[in-house]
Formats: C-alpha cells, structure tokens, sequence
C-alpha cells in the first residue's frame, strides 16, 4: 500500500472511530456495560473457532492452548470490570474534598501481537471500551486474517446491543508504516508486542502503555515439600499454547539436595531429561541464531516436535524438554526467554546466592515481568521482594497467574506492565483505569489540618527561639 493510499486509509479509520466514540461517550453506565459482556460473549463463544484459525494461520502455539485463552480470557476480564464504575462519579473522597469524574480518552490504538491474535482484540476491548473509549486494532501481518475476523465478529456482537459498529475497527492489511500510523493518529496507544512495536509505540508521540519481555525465573525454597505439585504447576504453566506466554517458566531453580527429586517429578508430569553436551549443544544450535537471537523456526513448537529435530527418543508423550543450566545471565543463551516448552534446571546450594543470580538474567532480559517462589519461609519472601527486579512476584502459583486469577489480586489483563525496569509507563496490569481520562473536583475542607512552621521544620524553629 503506498504512502498516500495508507494514510487516507487510516485517516478514514480514525474519523469512522471518533464519530462513533462520540456517540458512546455519551452512553451510561448501563449501557457500556451491556457493551462490553457483549464483548466477552462474543470472545468466549468463538473461542474454538477463533483458536483453530489463529493456530492455522500462524502455526504457533496449539489449538488447545489457544482456546484456554480464548475462553478464560473475556469470563475473568469480564467479571473483573462488570460491576466497576467507569462513568460519571466515580469517587468521592470526603476527607480531601475531591470528587472524581470519570471521562472517556477518546480513540485508542492497539498493537495485537502475532502470539495472541485473537484473545488480545478480546481482552484489550473489553477494557478500552469499558472507559468509553474507540479502538483501532493493528494486527501483525502473520495473523492478519485471524485478527481481523476476530473484530469483525465484536463489530457483529456490540451492534446487538445498538452499539455502533466503528467503536471496533481493525486494519486490514497491516504493515509496520500502518500501525505507526494509527498510533500517531490516535489519542493513546496499548502495545502488547515484541519489544521493537513497544519501542514503536513509546516513539509515536501518543500516551502509550507497553510491555516487557518475559523471562520467568521460578524458585523452590529449601522447605517446600510438594514436589509434584511443583512439578505440574512449572510444566503447566510453560506448555501452555506451547510456552508462547510471556509468563511461561524459564529457568527454575533448585536446591542441591532436591535436584534428583525434582528431575524425577518433572519426567513422572512429561517432562523429557538430558544432559549431555552433545545434545544441549545442539539444542541451543536449534533455539538460537547468531548472536543469540530466537530462531523463529522454533517459536511454539511442540516438545515432540523439538524432540524429533534433535534425533532424540521418545515415546510421543513427552511434554516439555528439561535440561540443567549452570550459567547466569550471558554466560549462555539458555538463560533467555524461549518461546517454545524448554525449560532448565539452575542447582543451588544458597537461597540468597540463586536469588542473585536470577536478578542477574532479570537484569539482563527479562526486568520488571514476573517470578514465582514456592515456599512459606517468610524471610526468603521479603528477601526475594526485595532483590528481585520484577512488578510481580508469585507465592506458590504459577507466573502465569500474575496475569489475573480469581484467587489473587491481579486483575485480568492481555498487557502486564513492567515498569521502569522494562521501559513502561505503568508497572501494574493494564485496566479500563489507565484508559480513562478524571476530572478531580476539588472543594475546601476547613477542618483540614495546617501544619504549623514548627510542624514542619522543627530545628529551624528553635533556631529562631
């Protein structure tokens, strides 16, 4: 698409959006509401559907996965923001005198990334059209077709419930020059992508909210004793849609004198072990291109399929493949993010000394994501808090569930801010909040307390006495 013939494109996606949030801006409460369930319904309803022709079209990740995304996604997002008050009043601090007003910010443009093609239209919807927001999804160009059939059945589901159907839009042939289009045209930007769109959109001049690069350290302490529920969590959570999540285990550190068990619970839950270095090199041949760039041949690939390239036996059942890895942060590649189920085995023999070293692979990709530690001594808790360089850390759940569960305070959310550390703006889970414009009213309160000047600066007072 040439230049001029893109840009009146996007100019006209962006008219259609304003025009169309114009007239939602205006809805209540009620009425967004009964937009966004239209939303999840949609997204959940579709979820087989919608899996098999991003699987298709992609060849990434599974079916299976794809479709636990597909329906858990829009169930715990809707029910995060169902009863949360998005228009007009929202707070009303009587102490300060505030009252808060909330507004929508108008057009949003969001970056969908080839791993999630269809969950993130979902996901990144129900919460930019939550705060009575447009939004204008840019796809990447190897999913484009899922994607954007993906929002043509939103358009279909929100015109139910007499919503205009440009509040969702979607570029239809996406390039890199489109997308900095849309972002540069639109009132604010949500990036769940790669590093280089996130940078991108930190780049287009527009409010942005990004994320950071996953490289999820896992911690056992020395007194934890459930060695297979261990097991089956870090195996779960790192086969899920074949390890594409940013959230999917990396490296999983083990004490000294429970390796042997360890390794043994991991097989028994599908794990395949080696640790030859005739086969870790070849591995890390198969995983990394030169200068330890992730080889796009092996994004989502299956355990079985990565087997097979490397010649090893199997019976077919396997789940993950699991090496040791001694090295810490560039010493080797395998101490970064792998999107594919490999996981690696990190021996220590000292908690605080494994802490450091997964704060080194933090430090060195990774910062401001995830970790999860699984053990109930206090100390090694707040040790771990406070050197780990991470938004999130997981007591004895997966990193996966730093995404939102139902059983911790994590907010659902497609977009896990990293904070400073991963170059964001937010280091929190994206919500409807951050896509709301307030209008804070401010009134006096005259039993406010003033603080005296010997209140406030008590030596300089006394000087002058």
């Amino acid at each position: 698409m040439a230049y001029v013939e893109a840009n009146d494109y996007v100019k006209g996606l962006v008219a259609k959006a304003k025009a169309a949030q114009a007239i939602v801006g205006e809805y209540t409460q009620e009425q967004i509401d009964a937009v966004v369930y239209e939303v999840a319904k949609c997204g959940y309803l579709t979820a087989y559907e919608m899996a098999v022709m991003a699987h298709e079209e992609t060849g990434m990740g599974s079916v299976e996965g794809k479709f636990g995304k597909n329906t858990k996604t829009p169930q715990m997002q809707w029910w995060d923001v169902h009863d949360k008050k998005s228009v007009g009043v929202v707070e009303v601090d009587k102490e300060k005198g505030f009252v808060c007003i909330a507004k929508p910010c108008g057009v949003v443009a969001s970056i969908v990334p080839t791993t999630n093609p269809t969950v993130t239209p979902v996901g990144n919807g129900i919460q930019i059209l939550k705060g009575r927001n447009a939004v204008i999804f840019c796809p990447h160009p190897k999913a484009k077709k899922s994607t954007y059939h993906m929002c043509e059945l939103l358009r279909e589901a929100v015109a139910k419930v007499g919503c205009p159907k440009d509040i969702i839009q979607c570029v239809e042939e996406p390039t890199l020059e489109t997308s900095q289009m849309v972002m540069s045209a639109c009132d604010a930007v949500v990036a769940t992508g790669g590093p280089g769109m996130v940078r991108a959109a930190y780049s287009s001049g527009k409010p942005s909210f990004g994320v950071g690069q996953g490289n999820v350290q896992m911690i056992l302490g020395d007194d934890y004793e459930d060695l297979e529920k261990f097991a089956e969590d870090s195996i779960s959570c790192r086969t899920f849609d074949m390890g594409l999540g940013c959230t999917s285990d990396q490296m999983v550190h083990i004490p000294a004198d429970k390796y042997d068990a360890v390794k043994d619970a991991f097989v028994r839950h599908g794990a395949l072990y080696f640790d030859d270095k005739e086969t870790i090199d070849k591995l890390r041949n198969l995983i990394f291109e030169e200068g330890g760039r992730l080889s796009r041949d092996c994004v989502g690939n299956t355990a079985v399929e990565l087997a097979d390239k490397l010649g090893i036996e199997h019976d077919g059942n396997i789940r993950t493949l699991l090496l040791p890895c001694d090295a810490v942060a560039e010493e080797d590649y395998f101490t970064k993010e792998i999107l594919c189920p490999i996981e690696r085995l990190h021996k220590y023999t000292d908690f605080k000394q494994t802490v450091e070293d997964a704060r080194k692979n933090y430090l060195m990709e990774g910062q401001g994501h995830v970790s999860a530690l699984y053990t109930e001594n206090q100390d090694y808790i707040s040790y771990a808090g406070e050197r780990l360089p991470v938004c999130r850390l997981m007591i004895c759940q997966t990193a996966g569930a730093g995404a939102g569960r139902y059983n911790n305070g994590f907010n659902g959310t497609n977009t896990l801010g990293c904070g400073f550390w991963g170059g964001n703006s937010i280091d929190e889970n994206l919500s409807y909040k951050h896509l709301i414009q307030y209008t804070r009213i401010s009134t006096v309160v005259p039993e406010m307390h003033e603080p005296t000047f010997e209140e406030i600066f008590p030596d300089l007072a006394a000087e002058k006495k």
